[in-house]
């Protein structure tokens, strides 16, 4: 599965999933700006991503590992300036 960025994604209306752990760390951080994603527990983190447009899972199913890959991910991409791609598959 491939990775677009959220602009592209909003234009194809795909909805978010939790497996879309890099594209739902990049919105957080457009939407959150200034927050140090390792001062926010996985429950706001939570609340956060199900509040994100065009997530359509339960967010009472999130697995906490994708919670923690996810807040990672928000994590690189704060230390990088933005500049960290998708994870490799």
């Amino acid at each position: 599965m491939g990775h677009r960025s959220p602009p592209e994604r909003a234009q194809l209306y795909m909805p978010l999933t939790w497996d879309d752990t890099y594209d739902i760390a990049v919105l957080l951080r457009r939407t959150h700006q200034g927050v140090d994603p390792a001062t926010i527990s996985l429950l706001m983190l939570r609340d956060w991503i199900k509040k994100l447009p065009g997530f359509s899972e339960p967010p009472d199913a999130a697995p906490e590992r994708k919670l923690e890959t996810i807040r990672s991910i928000w994590l690189a991409l704060a230390e990088s300036g933005g500049a960290a791609g998708p994870p490799a598959m």
